[in-house]
């Protein structure tokens, strides 16, 4: 059991170290929780807005990749309505290629 000397002893290092008292201690975790909400609510808002402009980024991506191919294909439609014969023979020599480079690996494969 305790003295009453030892109780005082134990009050003048309460008093002499308040960060001891669990009441600021208390006081000083409630703020740093509150402060930690609110960097959460910075954070998750900063987040949302460049979520945001990521959206609309990719988006527009989408939108000009889009446009790009669109116009490629109409130039290629425009240039096989102009020159219908080279077309056809581009179309032989890719198939030709093709059909020898896939003989080969064939070949190939049947002899490992």
């Amino acid at each position: 059991m305790k003295t009453t000397l030892e109780d005082s002893k134990t009050d003048e290092r309460r008093e002499a170290n308040p960060d001891s008292d669990p009441a600021l201690i208390r006081d000083e975790i409630n703020e740093a929780l509150k402060r930690m909400e609110k960097s959460l609510d910075a954070s998750k808002a900063a987040l949302s807005d460049t979520l945001e402009e990521g959206k609309f980024s990719a988006e527009r991506l989408v939108r000009l990749g889009r446009d790009v191919a669109e116009g490629y294909i109409d130039n290629a439609t425009h240039q096989l309505r102009r020159n219908p014969q080279a077309a056809v023979a581009m179309a032989f020599g890719v198939g030709a290629i093709a059909g020898v480079l896939f003989g080969l690996l064939t070949l190939r494969g049947g002899r490992s």
